[in-house]
């Protein structure tokens, strides 16, 4: 998730699917890569839920 937070638009596509599959998201395929945006609106629902910290 750093990795996603330190550089949206070099996110590849496979990790953020990754990511994505454990919160039920799914993504476009852009040439490998992630859409930015979409890296962003994942992150964004991560941390407005606080997904994936430990209690």
């Amino acid at each position: 998730m750093e990795k996603a937070r330190n550089n949206p638009a070099g996110i590849r596509f496979q990790e953020i699917c990754l990511l994505a599959e454990h919160m039920g998201f799914v993504f476009q395929d852009r040439n490998g890569m992630a859409k930015p945006y979409q890296v962003k609106q994942l992150l964004a629902v991560i941390e407005k839920y606080r997904l994936g910290e430990e209690e």
